[in-house]
This record gives C-alpha cells, sequence and structure tokens, in this order.
C-alpha cells in the first residue's frame, strides 16, 4: 500500500480504503474457515471474465490497483450483475452487502 501511496499522493484517501476493505478480507478469512472471498482483484496475467464466469455466490471482481480499480464488477452465478463506474471498493462493499 505504501508503494501505491507513494507513486500517487493525490489518491492516497483512496488507496488506504480501498487497503483496508482488502485487509478487512484477509482478517475475516483469517479468524474463520468458512468465510469465502468476496472481492478478487485480478493481476495483469488473470482474466476477469474467467472469474466472473467461475463465481457462484455474489462477490466484486475488478483489476487495477488500490486507489484506482478499474473495472470493477459486482458478479453472482457467473454473470455481471452491476459495472461499477466513478466508486470507490468501500462503496462496492456496501452495494455487496445489500444485494
Amino acid at each position: 500500500m505504501d508503494e501505491c501511496i507513494k507513486e500517487d499522493t493525490e489518491k492516497k484517501s483512496d488507496i488506504e480504503e480501498d487497503g483496508s476493505v482488502i485487509l478487512l478480507q484477509m482478517l475475516l478469512k483469517e479468524k474463520s474457515t468458512n468465510v469465502e472471498a468476496i472481492i478478487k482483484l485480478c493481476s495483469d496475467n488473470e482474466s476477469i471474465d474467467d472469474f466472473i464466469q467461475n463465481t457462484i455466490a455474489p462477490m466484486l471482481i475488478g483489476a487495477g490497483q488500490l486507489g484506482s480499480i478499474t473495472p470493477l464488477y459486482l458478479a453472482s452465478e457467473g454473470e455481471i450483475i452491476i459495472k461499477f463506474s466513478n466508486t470507490n471498493l468501500i462503496n462496492a462493499v456496501v452495494v455487496l452487502i445489500l444485494y
């Protein structure tokens, strides 16, 4: 996270928010064996389409780096439910929870 902030200091708040959401998911997985991933950030060599097609339960799938996750989708049962535009990861998690 610090490296992302060094690269783009103007997005420090966005990077920290995205990082806290990712950290929350990691902590939940560490504390419970029943917690499924709710967020997948694909690297350059991973296919977003493959992850979307393999979704069963609702989850957020995106690409990019902290503070600039684009594209970002809410997907479930192999389909895109929502394509987010101009939103941050925290807002997308709220939509996921309400879905």
